[in-house]
């Protein structure tokens, strides 16, 4: 009898065993299914999210491919995208530039006339405005929207690295200074393959890694974004 009644107790309890390891398994699975949604959803086009502020890029003067002076006031009230490459270039750039291009296919399919699209020479030295003119020309930039820049070196540098906060190497390996004009040997040229998203207070709203497949689609859904906080901007 007694122990009848030790297993009629125990019951219960077992019940209330199995029904917070449910309870704790279905928390569980909730729990991944709120961080998944948090960090791999991407944001669909006219919703509220908003993008992160990170720096500000700072004043600059260059010189386009076309060969006139072109700072970054020119790019006030346009949202933008940046990235870095050089004609030279023996590895990433075809991809990044074949990425910028059809970047501007799709702002001109979307009727998207302000966006522009700014690529650095990184090797500013050997690209002067003709021979990015000819870079620009492979790879049919429309002049109105996707600009080519070069300049000194001493400018150069640090606003990637200080201003964009990127990764860029133009030096000899034990440090000193060519003079202008002397080129470098490839190999001694590192840079980053990001593109940079920035607003029209040229505040950089986002990275991206050029080499990614998905790329032209994240930065187009992520300028869509930016529209809805900068209805103005078309």
């Amino acid at each position: 009898m007694r122990a009848s009644n030790a297993r009629t107790a125990s019951t219960p309890l077992a019940v209330l065993r199995i029904v917070w390891r449910l309870l704790f398994v279905i928390l569980l699975g909730m729990s991944g299914v709120l961080l998944w949604r948090a960090f791999d959803t991407p944001s669909q086009p006219g919703s509220p999210d908003r993008l992160p502020v990170h720096q500000t890029v700072p004043d600059f003067r260059l010189l386009a491919h076309s060969g006139q002076a072109f700072g970054r006031q020119t790019l006030s009230g346009h949202i933008w995208v940046a990235n870095f490459v050089f004609t030279r270039c023996p590895g990433v750039c075809p991809l990044l530039s074949s990425r910028m291009a059809k970047l501007q296919t799709r702002l001109a399919e979307t009727d998207q006339p302000s966006i522009r699209l700014v690529s650095f020479s990184v090797d500013p030295e050997w690209d002067t405005p003709q021979r990015l003119s000819g870079y620009a020309d492979r790879y049919g930039a429309d002049a109105s929207r996707w600009i080519f820049l070069t300049g000194e070196l001493s400018v150069v540098q640090p606003l990637v690295r200080d201003g964009f906060q990127l990764a860029m190497l133009n030096a000899p390996p034990d440090g000193s200074h060519t003079s202008h004009g002397q080129t470098r040997r490839l190999e001694q040229i590192v840079h980053s393959d990001r593109f940079v998203l920035v607003d029209p207070e040229f505040r950089i709203r986002a990275y991206y890694r050029g080499d990614e497949t998905a790329v032209v689609e994240r930065v187009m859904r992520d300028i869509e974004i930016l529209r809805h906080e900068y209805p103005s901007v078309r």
